[in-house]
């Protein structure tokens, strides 16, 4: 049995490993290919329409 939690944990690294790298390359790939315009686009946008949370407030939850 403990050979087989040894073996999960090593595919569970490994699967780690590959996942960073590719949220690395799409995050790269992303900047390079036009990410960078929609930072900026982003990055100068404010929500000057919010209002103070008061107990008329809806609250929303997603599952």
């Amino acid at each position: 049995m403990k050979k087989q939690t040894k073996i999960k944990k090593f595919f569970k690294r490994i699967e780690g490993f590959f996942v960073r790298i590719k949220q690395r390359y799409i995050v790269h790939h992303l900047l390079k290919t036009g990410g960078q315009e929609i930072i900026a686009q982003y990055r100068q946008h404010t929500n000057k329409t919010c209002e103070p949370i008061n107990t008329e407030s809806p609250i929303w939850v997603c599952w």
